[in-house]
């Protein structure tokens, strides 16, 4: 089994995160679904359903929530992850990732802050409350450096409008 469309009243309060953590360390993609007992089943659920049941791969769901606790491979979509000092934005359609420090970064700028960067591979998927790790090539020597970025603590990962920037969730003009 791969995928599991799941629809409880008891999956409601902090249980979907322990649920779908257990189901996803043995690689099943789920989706959960927590009516209120005295509603049952809204149309907004069966939209989440019927859009969960055509995914070609299900395990590569979204949830069609704006934050979750953690990106990792197979997802899609654009992603704001706010860190103690920084915003960072992973584009997981293009596989890009895009640093901006704060006015409280302590490590300050680095090259190449503010441009979407090819990811190479990613050592550490962001989590909510852990650092993450990506690699990307050098954009003036790709053939031959390769560079990475080991955020700060992760406090946040909200999703973000496809063409929206960081931070302000306000569309972007380039």
């Amino acid at each position: 089994m791969a995928a599991l469309a799941w629809c409880d009243d008891e999956l409601r309060g902090g249980r979907p995160a322990a649920v779908r953590r257990r189901l996803a360390a043995r690689g099943i993609g789920p989706l959960l679904l927590a009516p209120q007992v005295h509603i049952g089943l809204t149309p907004r659920h069966l939209d989440q359903l019927v859009a969960w049941a055509q995914v070609p791969d299900p395990t590569s769901w979204v949830p069609t929530k704006q934050t979750v606790r953690e990106l990792r491979p197979g997802m899609t979509g654009r992603w704001q992850v706010t860190t103690q000092g920084s915003t960072h934005i992973w584009d997981l359609g293009a596989m890009t990732y895009e640093r901006h420090p704060g006015p409280t970064s302590r490590a300050g700028s680095f090259d190449y802050d503010g441009i979407p960067l090819p990811i190479t591979r990613v050592e550490r998927w962001p989590t909510v409350g852990a650092s993450s790790f990506v690699w990307f090539d050098d954009p003036g020597l790709p053939e031959l450096l390769e560079r990475y970025r080991i955020s700060s603590t992760i406090k946040e990962i909200r999703r973000l409008a496809p063409n929206a920037g960081p931070a302000t969730g306000r569309a972007r003009v380039d």
